[in-house]
């Protein structure tokens, strides 16, 4: 008895061992992601083209609400252009351009990788609160590394929260990020670039706060989108005075005046995972995919500079 009891205590012992060791090497992992692309290049002058994806998401928003994105139906030759846009990004050296570069590029990429995904795996679009997961416990899409940047493979989470959460202390990009439901802050069909990137992510946080679904107030205290809360340790210090800040900062005047006398931040939080995969009737949209700048004839461009 004596012996069944010490080898269970050793068993547990060697368990406890092996867990600790694991979450040293997760943290050591996080924290070389983080380190490695802290580097950038504020003299830099070289610009990434992105106007592959202007094209795709040209193509698939819907004239009039670029909250609505249509997937359905998309060509082999459609989805080869999505995947070749984000190959050719992944040949991008990222640590040698500016800070705006450098934000424009990550988006960009994490964009292009989650409608790449979505494109090829239509079929799993209603699927997605499952498959994105949340911050800090990401899904299968989400966590699987399978995106190349200079050397490293990279994850969607990896990029969300280990490169654009810690190195853009920012909340803005979070609106950013392309889920692909309707809860997320995207709604452009204008791809992210180094000189529009600070205004459109700026577009994107006042028309997101002062949508009606994303703030509640009662009794003192705000309600906010999910997309807000789960960022709330990483991107507002865990700080509810922050995260009102954030939210006065883009408030129009009726939102402003709904969050007078507001002090808290609810713990409660909501989020659409509703598909905002759609399809508009009897539209032939294969037949876009030609030749020259405004169809699916080439990729992405790098222009080099000091």
């Amino acid at each position: 008895m004596r012996n069944k009891i010490a080898l269970f205590k050793s068993l547990a012992i060697a368990q406890g061992i092996v867990l600790a060791v694991m979450f040293s090497l997760s943290v050591h992992a996080q924290s070389s992601i983080h380190d490695r692309w802290a580097k950038h290049d504020d003299t830099s002058k070289k610009v990434v083209d992105h106007q592959a994806m202007d094209n795709i998401l040209t193509f698939i928003a819907i004239p009039q609400d670029n909250t609505k994105y249509n997937l359905r139906g998309l060509n082999s030759r459609v989805i080869q252009y999505i995947t070749d846009y984000r190959t050719f990004l992944q040949t991008v050296p990222v640590s040698q351009l500016n800070k705006n570069e450098q934000l424009a590029f990550w988006l960009n990429l994490y964009n292009a990788a989650v409608i790449e995904k979505m494109t090829a795996n239509i079929s799993d679009s209603g699927k997605l609160k499952k498959l994105r997961g949340v911050p800090g416990d990401a899904g299968k899409w989400w966590s699987d590394k399978n995106i190349e940047v200079e050397g490293v493979l990279l994850s969607l989470e990896d990029i969300e929260q280990q490169v654009l959460a810690k190195q853009w202390q920012d909340p803005l990009f979070i609106y950013g990020l392309f889920y692909g439901v309707n809860g997320d802050g995207f709604s452009t069909s204008v791809a992210f670039t180094g000189a529009n990137v600070e205004r459109q992510l700026k577009t994107m946080a006042k028309n997101f706060i002062n949508d009606k679904a994303n703030l509640k107030v009662k009794r003192g205290q705000a309600r906010v989108s999910s997309l807000i809360a789960w960022n709330k340790e990483t991107v507002f210090n865990n700080s509810d005075e922050a995260i009102l800040a954030h939210l006065r900062t883009y408030a129009n005047s009726k939102t402003a005046q709904r969050l007078e006398g507001v002090s808290e931040i609810s713990k409660k939080h909501s989020f659409s995972w509703k598909t905002a995969v759609y399809t508009p009737p009897a539209v032939n949209r294969n037949s876009y995919a030609g030749s020259g700048s405004a169809g699916f004839g080439g990729g992405g461009g790098y222009r080099g500079g000091s």
